[in-house]
């Protein structure tokens, strides 16, 4: 596969939160919502590094410490019919041991990769 996307390193990182229950934040960059048949739910807040982290831990079931780094990912035709876009950008850092993270919308395409990889994460991409 040809490299048909550009990337942006976004200059924000995130944390990320595993929570029952709303929180409000003007701070989070996305959430993801999952309900099993019995209508439990975990939530998933991606938050923007901010002066309310402080209140995500007390409040969070459990999160993780490190700080993230966004990468979006811009594929050089719009919509969203590509095919190997994911396989490919995994395949590159998979052969580096870089662990990432997607976070997929309709108009974004973004990674997570923490601070203790960002350095070999952005020689791949640039």
């Amino acid at each position: 596969m040809l490299r048909k996307f550009s990337v942006t390193f976004l200059p924000e990182k995130v944390k990320i939160y595993k929570l029952d229950h709303s929180i409000s934040s003007c701070k989070i960059m996305c959430q993801t919502v999952v309900c099993d048949p019995e209508n439990n739910q975990e939530i998933t807040v991606y938050k923007y590094l901010a002066e309310d982290d402080s209140i995500f831990e007390k409040k969070s079931i459990v999160f993780d410490p490190r700080q993230y780094n966004i990468i979006n990912i811009h594929e050089d035709v719009p919509g969203i019919d590509h095919v190997g876009i994911v396989h490919y950008i995994s395949g590159i850092f998979y052969k580096e041991q870089i662990p990432l993270l997607y976070l997929n919308t309709y108009s974004y395409n973004l990674i997570l990769i923490s601070d203790d990889y960002i350095e070999r994460a952005k020689k791949l991409l640039i």
